[in-house]
């Protein structure tokens, strides 16, 4: 069986919980050849794990290269100008999805006759967002806005000018463009099409696109963008394998066909029975704004005031593009006066060590999936105090304390009850381990990739023997689904 798997920006050039999560994969099936096709920044960057025998190819496309040199202008193709304008009109002023598909499908079939990055970076498409940008209520674009939005929507359509993955399945890592190259193999090769899903992957664009984009009109159209190409995911995929009931939710929402939870497992880890010296608060992860280390740095600063001896040491690396977000971490931490009990340790490995340099194992995320960070701390016998987003407290079960997410007050009471009750650290690391060896085995994890594999590139069993996808709860009343772009960028704090 050949699996063409799909990863934007992780697996293989970014370490981290995703890329460990498809290392993990790949390794585990040595039966299974993959090749991998990663969307990264520039497409250059060098991997970071070794490749088994059975990785037998990686193509990166770098989804934010600067654009091929430009060609000579032409004038625009009438049916990429009818096509794009639907598109527009899909994601700034919430027409019918059906024309955001149709656009999709259209661009792709004109990107094997014009040249797509030219068009998309055209005079027409500019004249385009601004046509359609100004009869959105309350956006007035000027030509600056309208670039900036040209200039986001041919990096985010550099997906359709790629070849379709040759495979008997193709498995997408996330939602977004990684999905857009599997739907490029099913439209044209029937190939199979399955979506894993770690974090909810529109929540976590719309609070990286506030962060990084100074436009407002540039906002609202990735808000609308992304809103339409996850629900195309969503659609498109014949089975969407989120790590967490949380995520199987939003799946069901954004319209996926089929379900099915597929938790993360990670390896038994040995039980860690000594604890440092000096009260000590563990963090590993990547360093990264969805990691919400400003809170962290803010509730330990709490924790101080109440176990005066505390430390923290912050584990990770920082991923390209990052830099200026770790450069303010570590300027808040000498604000708060805590330069000198912050250590930026840097990556570590395994992560074991990790946990050996503390008492309670933190992770204080604005979104995550399933993180094997506290799947892991559980197995090796620590406590945990986390955020509850996401699937967070599935994973954290009855190890440890989760606390509402940006609670800056409660956070820190949890890591204060810890770090001065050995005796209730100890209950809770034990009663995570078996709640972590009961539910996120790697053995289950591959064992259920194994069969669900199978069952999508092998010929189907009568339909009254073949096991039914899992069903998933309704979502909580309190989160309706978003109906419109206004709806999605009111859902996730406003565009402006």
């Amino acid at each position: 069986m050949r699996v063409c798997l799909v990863t934007e920006g992780t697996y293989p050039v970014h370490p981290g919980g995703v890329s460990d999560w498809c290392d993990q994969l790949v390794r585990g099936l040595p039966e299974v050849e993959f090749a991998v096709v990663a969307l990264t920044g520039s497409g250059r960057e060098p991997a970071r794990y070794r490749s088994p025998a059975n990785l037998v190819a990686v193509d990166r496309v770098g989804l934010w290269a600067p654009p091929p040199r430009r060609r000579r202008a032409r004038a625009a193709d009438h049916r990429f100008v009818a096509a794009y304008a639907h598109l527009l009109e899909a994601v700034l002023r919430d027409g019918p999805g059906s024309w955001f598909a149709e656009a999709v499908r259209e661009l792709r079939a004109l990107a094997g006759s014009i040249a797509l990055t030219p068009a998309l970076r055209s005079q027409a498409a500019v004249e385009l967002v601004t046509d359609v940008a100004r009869r959105v209520p309350d956006l007035d674009p000027t030509l600056a806005d309208a670039l900036a939005v040209t200039d986001l929507m041919e990096h985010f359509l550099r997906p359709l000018q790629l070849p379709a993955p040759r495979a008997d399945l193709v498995h997408a890592t996330a939602n977004g463009p990684a999905t857009l190259v599997g739907l490029l193999a099913k439209w044209e090769h029937d190939t199979p099409l399955l979506l894993s899903e770690h974090g909810v992957y529109l929540r976590e664009r719309l609070l990286a696109s506030r962060r990084e984009s100074p436009s407002r009109v540039a906002r609202a159209a990735a808000a609308g963008f992304y809103a339409r190409l996850t629900e195309l995911g969503y659609r498109g995929a014949d089975e969407v394998l989120p790590v967490s009931r949380f995520n199987a939710r939003w799946a069901r929402r954004g319209g996926a066909r089929a379900v099915r939870v597929l938790p993360n497992g990670v390896h038994d880890l040995p039980v860690l029975e000594a604890e440092p010296e000096v009260p000590t608060i563990v963090f590993a992860g990547r360093i990264d704004p969805l990691k919400d280390l400003h809170l962290l740095l803010r509730v330990f600063g709490r924790v101080r005031e109440r176990v005066p001896q505390a430390r923290l040491r912050l584990f990770g690396g920082t991923p390209e593009g990052n830099e200026a977000y770790a450069a303010s971490c570590r300027a808040l931490a000498a604000e708060l006066g805590l330069a000198e009990v912050v250590d930026f340790a840097g990556p570590v490995s395994p992560v074991t060590r990790a946990f050996e340099a503390g008492h309670v194992v933190v992770l204080s995320s604005l979104s995550e999936g399933l993180p094997l960070t506290i799947i892991e701390a559980a197995m090796s016998g620590r406590a945990t105090v986390a955020t509850d987003v996401g699937g967070m407290a599935e994973a954290v079960g009855p190890g440890g304390i989760v606390v509402p997410a940006g609670d800056e007050v409660a956070f820190a009471e949890a890591c204060v009850s810890l770090l001065t009750d050995a005796e209730r650290r100890a209950e809770l690391g034990a009663k995570g381990r078996a709640h972590a060896l009961a539910h996120f085995t790697r053995a289950d994890f591959l064992a259920a990739v194994r069969g669900i594999y199978a069952a999508h590139t092998e010929p189907a069993e009568p339909a009254e023997t073949a096991e039914p996808a899992e069903t998933v709860v309704e979502p909580a009343p309190e989160r309706p689904r978003p109906r419109t772009v206004a709806d999605v960028v009111a859902l996730r704090g406003g565009a402006t």
